[in-house]
């Protein structure tokens, strides 16, 4: 189960990396 928690926050952290720079890079290149 430790596992599974660890894999969901990997897959998370990097969810957030993308929503992140999806909406940061358009008005850096803007």
């Amino acid at each position: 189960m430790a596992d599974l928690k660890s894999h969901l926050q990997t897959f998370y952290a990097q969810l957030f990396q993308i929503t992140l720079s999806s909406s940061v890079l358009p008005r850096l290149l803007a």
